[in-house]
């Protein structure tokens, strides 16, 4: 099953995958960030002129850290301006959780 099951609060996950375009890929992701993503194209959409001050707030997130994070990896995303890959980063988390 692809949804989380927690009776916590956060990100759970959507019991149908979406598909990235022309890949034939399905991707799972959480209904908050698939929430945030909807309204922000329907605003969009609507309001042509609108300026999104306020982005920074939701793309700090981090369920929505996650997501972009998640996806980006399974892209096989580029090291970003700092060069840092994604090995660097998950060993330094290694590194960071192992010194608690």
């Amino acid at each position: 099953m692809a949804a989380s099951q927690g009776a916590g609060k956060g990100a759970r996950l959507v019991e149908t995958p979406q598909t990235k375009r022309g890949m034939g890929v399905m991707t799972t992701t959480s209904v908050g960030v698939q929430e945030l993503r909807k309204r922000i194209g329907e605003k969009a959409k609507a309001e042509p002129e609108h300026r999104f001050w306020g982005l920074y707030t939701h793309v700090w997130k981090l369920d929505v850290l996650r997501e972009a994070y998640r996806l980006a990896k399974n892209n096989n995303g580029a090291p970003g301006v700092d060069g840092v890959n994604f090995k660097q980063i998950e060993e330094q988390g290694s590194r960071d959780s192992s010194n608690n």
